[in-house]
Parts: C-alpha cells; structure tokens; sequence
C-alpha cells in the first residue's frame, strides 16, 4: 500500500544522523576559521 512513515523514519534516521553532525562540525569549523582570520587580520 506505499511506504509508511515509521518505516521511512526507520531507513532516514542512521542516514540523517551522521549528516546532521558533519553540518553541525561544518558550522563550528567555519565559525572557527571566521574568527581565527578575523582576529589575525584585525587583532
């Protein structure tokens, strides 16, 4: 009858998961390198 939502939840979750922390590492590195250049070029 077509794919149920706690199935497709079941198959995105392991998914999901390790993308949404390598976004998340993406912000906090970018912030990083946003303010190590900032304070080398204006510090």
């Amino acid at each position: 009858p077509g794919l149920d939502c706690g199935v497709l939840a079941q198959i995105w979750q392991p998914l999901l998961q390790p993308l949404s922390c390598l976004v998340h590492c993406l912000f906090v590195w970018c912030d990083f390198v946003v303010r190590h250049a900032w304070s080398d070029d204006f510090g």
